[in-house]
């Protein structure tokens, strides 16, 4: 079996701190309009968004030029072998390109740059949305050329 992707290659449309609307980003990537890991079958590529307006989803903090970005699942363990956070991996190992955008003021989403690996995804426990404690992931990124 083949895994060399079909996908037409893509060149990002946007410059580092360009301001989009949601359906600007979601058109250019041709990515769903909504969440914080966006995958394109289009291109073959991850749109990553930390959204720190809406108070269900932040996305992660910062470091020390690291982003820890809490992976999906609001409620019970997380795990890796399906949806966003097996995407999150595939791009962490190179296999697709991680393009990242905040959301600092309603509705604006600014272009921060390509993203990569600063270390190995890793557990820690954290509430869920109904309160239980449960394993969540969290995916150490880094801006490229940062």
């Amino acid at each position: 079996m083949s895994t060399r992707s079909t996908a037409p290659p893509f060149s990002c449309p946007f410059t580092v701190g360009e301001v989009i609307s949601n359906r600007t980003l979601y058109t250019a990537f041709k990515c769903g309009c909504e969440g914080g890991v966006r995958y394109s079958s289009a291109y073959h590529v991850l749109v990553v968004v930390s959204n720190y307006v809406d108070p269900r989803h932040t996305g992660g903090t910062w470091q020390d030029g690291v982003l820890y970005y809490t992976g999906s699942g609001k409620s019970g363990d997380q795990d890796l072998i399906k949806g966003s956070n097996k995407r999150l991996c595939e791009g962490m190992q190179g296999a697709l390109p991680m393009y990242y955008f905040e959301v600092r003021t309603q509705g604006r989403y600014t272009y921060r740059g390509r993203l990569e690996a600063a270390g190995e995804p890793f557990q820690r426990e954290e509430p869920g949305a109904d309160g239980a404690e449960r394993k969540v992931w969290i995916f150490p990124l880094r801006l490229t050329g940062a």
